[in-house]
């Protein structure tokens, strides 16, 4: 292993760079995510997570590898987290569906390119 893989892995284990990464918790203050539900709404914030899956996975194979591939398994469960937690609003005509389903398929063609 490299001199700056090494350093980026204790960076690492240092720090949650997935769950919980310095740069979107300020201390004392509520975790970004957290504050955007409170400022944009949950159904914004259900975009934005499928936005990030998207994102994470398509520059995967060229950038991050695994952690950008784990990075948008965060954002999807965190998509699916508040789907059931507001699950009883109106769904809008198929569009979530159908993004998710690119979403599956880029996370498919990404992995194959990654390993």
């Amino acid at each position: 292993m490299s001199a700056s893989k090494k350093e980026k892995q204790r960076v690492e284990e240092k720090e949650d760079v997935i769950n919980r990464p310095k740069h979107y918790t300020r201390e004392g203050a509520i975790e970004c995510i957290d504050e955007m539900l409170e400022i944009f709404g949950v159904e914004a914030v259900e975009w934005f997570c499928l936005c990030n899956v998207w994102k994470y996975r398509y520059r995967a194979a060229e950038k991050n590898g695994n952690e950008d591939i784990k990075k948008s398994d965060w954002y999807m469960a965190k998509y699916r987290e508040l789907k059931g937690k507001f699950s009883c609003r109106k769904e809008t005509t198929g569009d979530t569906e159908r993004t998710h389903n690119k979403i599956l398929q880029r996370r498919r063609r990404n992995e194959q390119k990654i390993h």
